[in-house]
């Protein structure tokens, strides 16, 4: 994959995000949808990093997150 493939991957994950947070009941379920969110990005982010020892993680983390 290219660092196009990754961005398009963190925007879909953050647009998800932002619509949790939009939807979601405040208190145990938008945590948990949240948590569950962050285990996602986590594992792609660790095939991607097994597939390309140059993979930002730190960076793609962060572009789920915050959109960056």
């Amino acid at each position: 994959m290219t660092r196009k493939h990754y961005q398009k991957v963190a925007t879909a994950l953050y647009n998800y995000r932002r619509q949790v947070e939009q939807d979601a009941t405040y208190g145990d379920e938008l945590a948990m949808k949240l948590a569950t969110m962050e285990d996602i990005a986590q594992l792609l982010s660790d095939i991607f990093q097994g597939d390309n020892e140059l993979f930002d993680e730190e960076r793609f983390l962060g572009a789920c997150v915050e959109g960056k």
